[in-house]
């Protein structure tokens, strides 16, 4: 978009800078906290709809530049496999596929995506024959929870943004056969960067980012804001005179003079209601996508003594309790997860194991705990041979969607060298054909070459806790699990 930016900056007479702050709801939740009313004029994000449900009047008028609804992107391959090549394919046929174990996807996590929450809802809606063009409403829609299980059981990746879903499905063939993002962002890998899928909007319908244009209400600022709005709806203009060609450029179905006769594509629309979209995001993190297995790798070597143990320590039981993260982004453990905790320094201990966890459950969350806070520093840090060992519990079965978090403060000076590490993975990824991801924490001293490597040898991805807030690493990486 930026060129078009640059474009109708110059037309209208005034400058106009853009800053991507985050995702559509990480913004969002910045948004509704005031962050953003002294930095900002105006916001673009994907939709308001999650703005509108908490209530928030801090946008005025919404401006709809284009849609572009939710779809998958599909391997060639698999296309023909499912006979499915200029075929109306529709959610009940996606749905029926992965029940007979015919085919898998990425998609990102719907409490931190909106490609993920529109994923999301049109499965919700779709399966259970909700009306096009209608608010999905929880209080009154029946929820086919059997059928949107079977559905979700071919989740194989998960992710908190779409950049790492798109670089793990491209560079890891074998983990899906297909990723639900943006028709416009998929048609984009077609086109631009050359993936060989086939992009396929649901016959039906789907849910669909709208792309408002909204100026900021600033009280007390009259004139200025009043400026803004004029600014916000000239420029909203000029994207409905340009809508051929930004369309042509973007895979965006651009709103313009013709729009009506243009986007013939039927769109379930988002709720309205806060507890609507919290409760349906907690149905799909409880009960209707696969169980994570997730692998703590947890320093435990002499420099975490103190403090640095202490936020370790704090980070773990508030994941244990529930208390991590914020109201309506909780981030704790999640009900049938098996979580796995794995302290190493010089050796590796053989850790402790809780499967199917249950949050209501006070004796397994009192065994977490307990062994948690009876962690203690000693001994040097053998990176090498703690990721080697959790690649071995995985592999002896678990959870469906397998992770490692590996939260070190050093460099690995004990044990496995890096040249021997790199033999036996690979000789383990060729044994089980699978590459389990490793995120990495980078805290204190850790060497960040070494952790690039990691992340990037397993399909990872590092997380930067240098600046000291080891919580916020942790609760990120939470949406990768």
């Amino acid at each position: 978009m930026e060129p078009f930016i640059q474009q109708a900056s110059s037309d209208l007479g005034f400058e106009i800078e853009m800053e991507y702050d985050s995702g559509t709801l990480v913004n969002t939740r910045n948004l509704v906290d005031g962050d953003y009313g002294d930095k900002y004029d105006a916001t673009w994000f994907a939709t308001n709809a999650f703005a509108r449900a908490e209530g928030s009047s801090q946008q005025s008028e919404d401006h709809s530049i284009a849609r572009s609804p939710v779809a998958l992107g599909l391997k060639q391959d698999a296309v023909n496999r499912l006979g499915w090549r200029n075929k109306d394919v529709k959610w009940s046929d996606i749905a029926e596929a992965v029940k007979r174990g015919d085919l898998t996807f990425g998609m990102t996590d719907p409490q931190e995506s909106n490609s993920g929450f529109l994923t999301l809802l049109s499965v919700a809606a779709a399966l259970s024959n909700s009306p096009q063009g209608q608010k999905f409403d929880l209080s009154t829609a029946f929820l086919d929870k059997p059928r949107m299980k079977d559905f979700f059981s071919g989740q194989t990746i998960t992710s908190g943004s779409s950049g790492w879903l798109r670089d793990t499905f491209v560079k890891n063939p074998g983990k899906a056969d297909g990723i639900f993002n943006y028709q416009s962002v998929l048609q984009s890998m077609k086109e631009n960067d050359g993936v060989d899928i086939e992009v396929i909007v649901p016959g039906d319908a789907a849910g669909a980012a709208d792309y408002p244009l909204s100026a900021l209400t600033k009280p007390g600022e009259t004139g200025p804001e009043a400026d803004t709005v004029a600014k916000v709806e000239a420029l909203a203009d000029w994207f409905k005179e340009h809508s051929e060609e930004v369309g042509e450029r973007t895979h965006l179905i651009v709103s313009g003079k013709d729009a009506e006769n243009k986007d013939t594509q039927n769109y379930y629309e988002y709720p309205t209601s806060k507890d609507h979209i919290r409760s349906l995001v907690s149905l799909y993190r409880d009960d209707l996508r696969r169980p994570a297995d997730s692998n703590f790798l947890l320093d435990t070597s002499g420099s975490m003594r103190g403090n640095r143990l202490a936020d370790l320590k704090g980070i773990l039981n508030r994941l244990i309790d529930g208390t991590a993260g914020e109201a309506g982004n909780p981030k704790g453990f999640g009900r049938r997860e098996t979580i796995t905790l794995m302290p190493f320094s010089s050796k590796v201990a053989d850790g402790y194991t809780q499967e199917h966890y249950d949050p209501d459950s006070a004796e397994q969350s009192r065994g977490l705990r307990d062994y948690v806070n009876g962690l203690q520093p000693r001994g040097e840090t053998a990176i090498y041979d703690a990721v080697l060992r959790a690649y071995d519990r995985v592999g002896e079965g678990g959870g469906s969607l397998n992770s490692i978090v590996l939260m070190t403060d050093g460099e690995s000076n004990s044990g496995t060298n890096r040249q021997e590490f790199i033999t036996k993975m690979k000789r383990k990824m060729a044994e089980t054909d699978r590459k389990i991801p490793v995120f990495v924490i980078l805290y204190g001293e850790a060497s960040e070459e070494e952790m690039n490597f990691l992340a990037d040898f397993t399909g990872g991805k590092v997380f930067n806790a240098r600046s000291g807030d080891l919580s916020k690493a942790f609760e990120e990486i939470r949406s990768y699990q």
